[in-house]
């Protein structure tokens, strides 16, 4: 179910107005609250309260939990469920829910700040200044980047407590998304567990709805409308049908999906209003469309350009007859075309018909040996594929612009102009001459005017101009410093590809390196930026990725990370866990399969208590897990006196935080 049933606004409004006011002798009404509309998350939280106050800390973790699952942008809700599961003495879910409501408090006006504040004094003063560094300053960044990281999946979690947490760290994803496509990790834990990620999903979508998730809530609505179509069932149709009729076109493309995907599964029964093929007819697409994310929707990035459209086209609703006279509907006949001229601006779309002609001309003229040649250069080896769109991005950009193969003699630019220049127009003659002149830069981003562009220092000729960049005026921050090509454009500067941003620890050292290479080379300025683009890209490519091998993490006591595991053979299970279970540092155990994991804990009583790492028993074998070599060799300490004369020392694996990360991208 996505919207609440009838007259639910009217009681919503109610209850939250008088949330102060209602007491335990209202209980019984509350639950009818809950009775008749399960998706407003206030009356679980408000039935929790009066649990705990009883005693009943069970009934109120499961009450809690549903407000999480109805309303998943709450920071309360999460902050609520923490508060019980600790009571309840299950830190390592509390740890995970917490670290939820922290990221969601980040975008929240009333806890940002203390959350904020939070999270960067748990930073050691190193890593705060470094990433300061790396963020250009801004304190904000830092703490929504450290809040993501501390609420993902960590190296040594256990996989009960990583599977029971998947869904809502995946729509947390949703909720919170990274500048790209959604991580495929993502989209197996919301795909794989439809009967938790439908209801939430949905929940996504109800907040969008409430105008509660912020610049990014129409693209979360879209994706969780796509995704919906993937794994939902057919009682969602009546509710998509609602949204069938939006007048935001991304937002019914998304619906228009769903309900196509749903229906692909669920065959309508004859006489059905909703038909899969004409649903198709009105949007041909696939998932992958709307997941991925670019920034915030600008209505200048669609902004309409009605002097280019037919006059009669300007006003017609999508079912009237199409203004040209076929007779048919306007959505079956130019309805798409049109859209395209609205939300293209004209030079985009000039741009883009040059790109397209200088694409298919390499394409004709480039054979496999000049390819390998271009490869070899760009990445130093001929590669197999491209590891990222962005890498594909910037090849195929020098391809054009700057690499010389020996078939020409010149670049492809170049090459296109002297065979067929004369035969264009005048306009596309113009842009071809404005692409011969485009050149890489090294830019300091001096100012952000948010939805227009950025205002740059050319670091190399000393000249200060604007960009007009729609995206990067979303993502970009002053200080940063980025390595990407320019050109001009209709008499302004715009930005042409995708390049790199320069850590503000390499940003010195590679300018002196850039210069000494000129000098070198004996060249003027843009003859060496043409000749050496592609050089450029790798050694600040390979200087940036030095900086960061050299870069610490440490563990809360300042000891540097390193994922540490002690292997044991177990002489008795039976009074191992006897001998665990008694110890007042050991949580509450999980049990999977014949597998048990005991939490090693700091801290006793009811006070807060610290993850030190996790002891896992698996029939006559044993396994001590922690984050640094300092805490293993107190956990080996720790098993010694407890069970000492139960366990048999094995061997120690470690592995460095960098290490760790590359195992993950390569899983």
């Amino acid at each position: 179910m996505i919207f609440p049933p009838k007259g639910a606004d009217r009681t919503r409004k109610q209850l939250t107005a008088h949330a102060g006011a209602w007491s335990k002798a209202s209980e019984k009404a509350v639950r009818k609250h809950i009775q008749d509309d399960p998706t407003f998350w206030l009356p679980y939280c408000l039935l929790a309260t009066w649990c705990l106050e009883r005693g009943d800390r069970q009934e109120a973790e499961t009450l809690f939990w549903q407000a999480v699952r109805t309303a998943p942008d709450q920071t309360e809700c999460y902050l609520a469920l923490a508060a019980v599961l600790e009571q309840n003495d299950n830190v390592p879910a509390c740890t995970i829910i917490m670290s939820l409501g922290m990221r969601r408090g980040l975008f929240d006006n009333e806890h940002k700040q203390e959350i904020s504040q939070s999270l960067l004094r748990g930073l050691t003063p190193e890593l705060r200044q470094e990433m300061m560094e790396q963020l250009s300053g801004d304190e904000e960044l830092v703490a929504l980047t450290v809040g993501r990281i501390f609420s993902q999946k960590k190296p040594n979690e256990p996989e009960l407590l990583s599977a029971q947490f998947a869904t809502l760290r995946a729509v947390n994803e949703i909720l919170d998304p990274l500048l790209g496509p959604v991580p495929q990790a993502t989209l197996d834990d919301l795909t794989n567990n439809p009967e938790e990620s439908v209801p939430l999903l949905c929940a996504v979508i109800r907040s969008w709805m409430a105008g509660r998730l912020g610049d990014s809530g129409n693209w979360s609505a879209r994706a969780a409308f796509a995704l919906l179509g993937e794994i939902g069932g057919p009682a969602l149709l009546e509710d998509l049908t609602e949204f069938l009729q939006s007048e935001d076109e991304r937002i019914l493309d998304a619906v228009t999906l769903a309900a196509v995907r749903i229906l692909e599964r669920f065959p309508p029964p004859p006489g059905s209003q909703l038909d899969p093929k004409e649903l198709r007819e009105e949007f041909d697409g696939k998932l992958e469309d709307f997941l991925d994310y670019d920034g915030p929707d600008t209505d200048e990035e669609y902004a309409e350009d009605d002097d280019e459209l037919p006059l009669a086209a300007i006003n017609l609703g999508r079912n009237d007859p199409c203004w040209c006279g076929s007779g048919r509907k306007y959505k079956k006949c130019h309805l798409n075309e049109d859209e395209t001229r609205r939300r293209t601006p004209k030079s985009q779309s000039a741009d883009s018909h040059i790109a397209r002609l200088l694409m298919d001309f390499m394409n004709d003229e480039f054979g496999k040996e000049d390819l390998t040649e271009a490869m070899g250069l760009f990445f130093g080896h001929v590669i197999d594929e491209f590891e990222s769109e962005a890498t594909q991005m910037c090849f195929m950009d020098w391809a054009i612009n700057d690499f010389q193969s020996r078939k020409f003699g010149r670049t492809v630019v170049e090459e296109y102009r002297v065979r067929h220049g004369s035969s264009l127009p005048q306009s596309d003659q113009l842009l071809l001459k404005e692409w011969s002149c485009s050149r890489y830069g090294i830019l300091e981003v001096l100012r952000v005017d948010r939805g227009t562009g950025v205002e740059v220092k050319d670091l190399l000729f000393d000249d200060v101009f604007f960009v007009y960049d729609v995206t990067s005026s979303l993502v970009l921050k002053p200080g940063i410093t980025l390595l990407t090509r320019i050109r001009q454009e209709n008499g302004r500067t715009i930005f042409t590809a995708s390049g790199l941003t320069v850590p503000p620890a390499v940003r010195d050292p590679f300018l002196d390196w850039v210069i000494d290479d000129r000098a070198a080379q004996a060249l003027d300025w843009h003859q060496y930026l043409k000749a050496n683009s592609h050089r450029l890209l790798l050694k600040a490519k390979t200087m940036a990725d030095d900086w960061r091998k050299n870069i610490k993490f440490v563990s809360f006591e300042g000891d540097e990370l390193c994922f540490s595991k002690r292997h044991y053979t177990v002489l008795d299970p039976a009074a191992l866990d006897e001998a665990l279970r008694g110890s007042p540092a050991i949580g509450d155990p999980v049990k999977t399969g014949k597998k048990t994991t005991y939490p090693w804990l700091e801290g006793t009583g009811d006070g807060p208590k610290r993850s030190l790492g996790t002891i896992e028993v698996e029939n006559k074998k044993a396994f001590l897990d922690c984050s640094t070599k300092q805490r293993l060799r107190r956990g080996e300490e720790f098993l010694e006196e407890i069970a000492g004369k139960l366990l048999t020392i094995g061997k120690a694996e470690f592995v460095d935080p960098k290490t760790a990360m590359k195992m993950a991208d390569d899983n």
